[in-house]
């Protein structure tokens, strides 16, 4: 195959009509169309395509990958039949136009190539230009309208997100309060002070509610007594939550009047406990 192609012998009038679109921005970067530029040097589209197949090599190595796609030709009754052409960048452009003869259409599109090229990076330089033509100013308020509802969704998106953070941070809040109180506390805590750290649904526990609670969730031993309530020394937890630092129980030998010395019972909570107990609550424990 020629390394050119030459124009028909009709040597048809190609100038460059205002209203045609020789450099589109595709994402961003002005790229010009094998096909358009076949049309105004006056050669056939697809012997176009096979001239800058044929040196494709030489125009990659210099001016990076040429992208191709496939779509409806351009005939004039719209009945394409997947025709496959070149989008092209400027350097790519200019390499292929080259490869034409310089007839007086190729020399006059040249020109025109060039300077819509320098048109679209102008474009890209320049903040905002009012649209020329009613078919601009649609285009540009679609593409208003497209990039309004993208800037939606994603401050939609942002402000989920936000929520979500405030949230968590709602209810981190108390656990970080309560970490700091267990790791400020070098000592044992008896449940009466462990009840003022800790939250329940309505605000800190009592000593009474947190017994209650340890013993429904089968963290305290239960022993009542026949009128029901329980024995304060039957208030120890099972011994799996002993062995695992939740816990201490130590014992106090008291005098009693007719029995002689007695041995109290009396449980702490460790501060590991106290994260513990919080983590029930939190997971849905009503304390």
């Amino acid at each position: 195959m020629s390394s050119s192609i030459t124009t028909p012998a009709s040597g048809q009038n190609q100038e460059q009509n205002d209203e045609t679109k020789l450099v589109a921005l595709v994402g961003g970067t002005p790229m010009a169309d094998s096909r358009v530029i076949a049309e105004h040097c006056g050669v056939n589209s697809k012997n176009f395509r096979e001239l800058i197949a044929d040196h494709l090599e030489t125009m990659e190595s210099t001016f990076g990958r040429v992208r191709f796609e496939t779509a409806p030709s351009l005939a004039v009754d719209g009945r394409g039949t997947g025709e496959r052409y070149a989008l092209l960048s400027e350097d790519q452009a200019t390499f292929a136009i080259t490869l034409t003869r310089n007839t007086e259409p190729v020399i006059k599109f040249k020109a025109a190539l060039v300077k819509a090229f320098a048109e679209a990076k102008q474009r890209l330089s320049t903040p905002f230009s009012l649209p020329k033509t009613y078919s601009e100013a649609l285009r540009a308020l679609a593409d208003t309208a497209e990039s309004n509802a993208k800037l939606a969704i994603e401050n939609d998106r942002l402000a989920g997100e936000r929520r979500l953070l405030l949230d968590e941070n709602d209810t981190m809040a108390p656990k970080a309060a309560l970490c700091d109180a267990a790791i400020s506390s070098r000592d044992l805590l008896t449940v009466n002070a462990a009840a003022k750290l800790l939250c329940g649904g309505d605000g800190a526990l009592g000593e009474k509610r947190l017994f209650a609670f340890l013993r429904r969730e089968r963290v305290l031993r239960t022993c009542l007594r026949d009128d029901g309530s329980p024995l304060k020394e039957h208030n120890t937890p099972f011994q799996k939550y002993l062995d695992q630092k939740f816990f201490e129980v130590k014992e106090f030998p008291f005098n009693t009047r007719n029995h002689g010395v007695k041995i109290s019972l009396t449980t702490f909570v460790t501060q590991k406990g106290l994260i513990y107990i919080q983590g029930l609550i939190n997971r849905g424990g009503k304390a």
